[in-house]
Order: C-alpha cells, then sequence, then structure tokens
C-alpha cells in the first residue's frame, strides 16, 4: 500500500514537473532516468536563477536540519517538496542543461517523498542524509 501511495505521488509530482517545463520535448519518466549526470565537457552546467534561488532555499532548509523524530523529518519532506514544485512551475531552461535538470530531480524527487514519509527514525535519517547527498551532487554539477 505505502508503495503505491509512493509510486503515485512521485507519478504526479513528475506530470507537474514536467508541465512547467518550456518547449516540446519528451520529458517522460525514462527520459529523465536516462543515463548519468554528468559535466558540460568537464563545466558545470549553468542554471537559470529560478533553479539556483530554488536550490540554495534547500540547502538552507536542510543545513541543520535533522531527523530525531518522525514528525520533525516530515515535516522538512513537506518543506522540501514545495520547494521543488515551485522549482518545477518556474522551469524556462532549455537544451542539454535542461535535460541534466531532470536527471537531477528523477533522482532528487523519490528521496523528499521518501522524508515526507518517513515511517520511522531510521528511515527519516536515511532520507535525509540521501538528500544531503543529492543536493552536494547538484552543487557539483550545476552553477
Amino acid at each position: 500500500m505505502y508503495v503505491r501511495t509512493g509510486l503515485i505521488a512521485l507519478l504526479l509530482s513528475l506530470g507537474v514537473m514536467l508541465a512547467g517545463c518550456p518547449g516540446n520535448h519528451d520529458h517522460g519518466p525514462a527520459n529523465a532516468a536516462q543515463g548519468g549526470l554528468r559535466l558540460d565537457d568537464g563545466r558545470k552546467w549553468q542554471a537559470d536563477d529560478h533553479t539556483r534561488a530554488s536550490a540554495a532555499r534547500m540547502r538552507d532548509a536542510i543545513s541543520s536540519a535533522d531527523a530525531s523524530t518522525v514528525e520533525a523529518a516530515r515535516a522538512l519532506g513537506s518543506r522540501l517538496q514545495k520547494e521543488l514544485d515551485e522549482l518545477i512551475r518556474g522551469c524556462t531552461m532549455t537544451g542539454a542543461a535542461h535535460d541534466q535538470l531532470h536527471v537531477f530531480l528523477g533522482r532528487l524527487m523519490p528521496a523528499v517523498d521518501s522524508l515526507a514519509k518517513a515511517a520511522d527514525v531510521a528511515a527519516a535519517e536515511k532520507a535525509l542524509a540521501s538528500v544531503r547527498e543529492l543536493l552536494e551532487t547538484y552543487d557539483r554539477h550545476f552553477e
């Protein structure tokens, strides 16, 4: 039951993400997960101002966060989900940088969902560690 609910939430989030992006190109889940996150010939991808600001707010939200209670973890997950929704609504990126952002978001969204739905402290701590690692990955691939 929880797996089905999580999958439905992920698919709905992907739908929102894809509806908010400009252009007329494929954004299916398979496209977002295809291939790995990579640099632009050794350089970071250029993100738009909106994406950079959203990433900064997510980093700020987790900088002093802890998952010592399920309630705190779920509240943080909900806050991060709202930030992801805002990032997606304001998406203006195009081209290869946009495609790489989708690869990144295809990984971040399930981690945030896991945090928002953590069943216990161990799951919350694992999800928070994953979100932190993914935001560090964002910093290594986008500027």
